[in-house]
């Protein structure tokens, strides 16, 4: 499970177990990790909506959809 929140001005992410890190912008929907080789992107729906995410990293991508 991953958790994204939005802190601030910030996004920050959590899996489980693991300690929050800031996760930085390259895009509007694209960011990554300082701490990791891991990029995360937002889906948005037509309106603009977070409907789910794709966490890639060390070549594996996972597809998750928005939960909350």
């Amino acid at each position: 499970m991953l958790v994204i929140t939005k802190e601030g001005d910030k996004l920050m992410g959590q899996a489980y177990g693991e300690e929050k890190v800031e996760l930085f912008p390259e895009s509007e929907t694209r960011h990554f990790l300082k701490v990791a080789d891991a990029q995360v992107e937002l889906m948005k729906d037509d309106a603009g909506k977070v409907t789910g995410l794709v966490f890639q990293q060390a070549g594996q991508k996972m597809n998750a959809p928005k939960i909350r």
